[in-house]
């Protein structure tokens, strides 16, 4: 029996889908557990919520904070030095909206230059901000996924915001499968049919997510180092483990470009499927090798 959850959180659409066999009392306990998990994650570290920690730190630049608090912010760090800093936390969001007119951030290029840890304390420069949400809502999925295999459920799909991690369909011998969007046309039209199984798929885009001020047109991926939209790459999806490390790489790859980004993919043994503004489609060997798929 087909289990379902939606939930409309961080402002976008959690689903569920569950294939085992699962009873009325877990059911409603897995259901209670993971809302609870998620509503926790967005009360510490969304930036859109006043009362957040994050918003709070961000606002008087000193606070105590949680064990996982201290956690996503080592897994930042790791990822930015891994990326040479095409992943960065550290922005000026106060004003950053999409569509508004008052959007205004600044990126610092130095990670430790704008942060001081002490046991459980942590202190931001006066110019600094923090932004974990980048982090922390793909790693709910990562978490969400542990706690659903505690149940000893092995085949379930979760997506949140289009990140998505598949369990393997062990009862009829079977992978998901998976679309990779057409940035050329309509919603719901895909370039890619893959199948995955037992990881997570994650896409960073530019044609979806955007608006225009004075005449000239926006998306909502920055470069961290340049402070600017980067345009060579329309579409990059990253199979791997962890939905926290897909959605990252992904973003970092679209903001370094075809040639380095293919060049930092390739030379880390990481899955991509990457089109360009001009309709070109690259994949990696790996990707060829490990997964069945068509094109459409």
């Amino acid at each position: 029996m087909q289990v379902n959850l939606n939930l409309k959180k961080y402002s976008t659409t959690f689903s569920l889908q569950i294939q085992d066999e699962i009873s009325q009392e877990d059911k409603k306990s897995i259901f209670f557990e993971i809302e609870k998990i998620i509503d926790n994650y967005e009360f510490l570290f969304s930036r859109f919520k006043k009362e957040s920690d994050i918003s709070k730190l961000n606002e008087k630049k000193e606070k105590e904070v949680s064990w996982i608090f201290l956690k996503l912010i080592r897994l930042s760090k790791e990822i930015y030095t891994f990326t040479n800093g095409y992943f960065n936390p550290f922005l000026n969001l106060w004003n950053l909206g999409y569509g508004e007119k008052n959007w205004d951030f600044l990126f610092s290029k130095n990670f430790d230059e704008n942060i001081t840890i002490q046991w459980n304390k942590i202190s931001l420069l006066w110019e600094a901000c923090l932004d974990l949400w980048w982090i922390a809502k793909w790693y709910v999925v990562d978490i969400i996924c542990s706690h659903l295999k505690k149940y000893k459920l092995k085949n379930f799909f979760v997506n949140f915001g289009w990140d998505i991690y598949l369990a393997w369909k062990y009862t009829k011998k079977e992978n998901w499968t998976i679309g990779i969007q057409n940035p050329f046309r309509s919603i719901g039209e895909n370039f890619w049919i893959i199948e995955v199984k037992d990881a997570s798929i994650s896409t960073s885009w530019s044609y979806r997510r955007n608006w225009e001020y004075d005449n000239k047109k926006y998306h909502h991926i920055f470069n961290p180092l340049t402070g600017k939209n980067e345009n060579e790459l329309i579409s990059v999806s990253i199979v791997w483990k962890k939905t926290f490390f897909t959605d990252a790489i992904a973003t970092s790859i679209f903001n370094m470009g075809e040639i380095d980004g293919l060049n930092f993919l390739n030379k880390n043994f990481i899955d991509w499927i990457i089109i360009s503004k001009n309709g070109n489609i690259s994949f990696s060997k790996g990707f060829k090798e490990k997964y069945n798929y068509k094109v459409c």
